[in-house]
């Protein structure tokens, strides 16, 4: 098992601990109005090709972060088959998080995802053990997207580098879209992407996380900082199952990380 700590040299640095959490909807029940046409989480043609994507793209990219002690809460319908379950217990920093079968909002969803949440670190031994300041980091990816090597030292290098204590939104404006069809590379800068981290003071155990609202309010709702680096951290993997996003980037010389 990882052991229990949050950035031990930023803890020496400001007298807190930093808790990274990665959020990852997996197949939690999803709300009526979005399934028009669409396969449901619990089908079994669609849970075999979302396994394929999370392991394919989205746990390898979190396999490669530099940071360590960070977990991963997937977020899983609570009748997804056990065998399922089972293969998704594959690393020791991911734990499956069962979740209602009854979403009727895009509201509800979001209000699981937190309670959930908030639920597991009361439980989480690490969270408990820590003195000093805690500050919860949750970081948002979907099950079919990946993150940068460095993703996680980078957001939390830029909080360190603001007031550290305060709550912040931290967020990469700058990715790419990786074409599976073609195994293309494609420069996407979108300030309002779905991969930011938002920093939050624990004192009462009452939590926001950053899902507690649709990620394009992020930005406007909380001070933010942009990391200003000029490579993608984050990557929209661009599949046959996609529904929303689209191919929109561009093709450039950026210095894109490998899927």
């Amino acid at each position: 098992m990882r052991p229990c700590h949050g950035m031990d040299g930023l803890h020496g640095r400001h007298g807190v601990v930093i808790h990274n959490l990665i959020l990852v909807r997996y197949n939690m029940a999803a709300p009526k109005q979005w399934l028009a046409g669409r396969a449901v989480n619990l089908d079994n043609s669609w849970l075999s090709g979302r396994e394929r994507l999370y392991f394919d793209y989205c746990l390898p990219s979190l396999r490669r972060q530099v940071a360590d002690g960070f977990k991963v809460l997937l977020f899983v319908d609570e009748r997804t088959p056990t065998d399922l379950i089972s293969r998704l217990r594959s690393d020791d920093f991911v734990y499956p998080i069962f979740t209602t079968e009854k979403i009727d909002s895009s509201e509800d969803m979001l209000k699981e995802i937190v309670d959930k949440t908030a639920e597991f670190l009361e439980k989480d031994r690490c969270f408990q053990s820590d003195n000093g300041t805690k500050i919860l980091a949750t970081t948002r990816l979907d099950s079919d997207d990946a993150l940068s090597p460095d993703y996680i030292n980078l957001a939390n290098t830029a909080y360190i580098d603001q007031e550290c204590g305060k709550e912040i939104y931290v967020y990469f404006p700058i990715g790419q879209q990786y074409i599976e069809s073609s195994e293309e590379y494609l420069e996407f800068v979108y300030p309002g992407n779905a991969f930011g981290t938002l920093f939050e003071p624990i004192t009462d155990r009452s939590i926001k996380t950053v899902m507690h609202v649709q990620h394009t309010k992020l930005i406007k709702n909380h001070k933010s900082v942009s990391v200003g680096s000029s490579d993608p951290h984050w990557s929209m993997i661009i599949h046959d199952g996609n529904v929303l996003n689209k191919r929109r980037g561009h093709a450039s010389g950026a210095n894109f990380f490998k899927m």
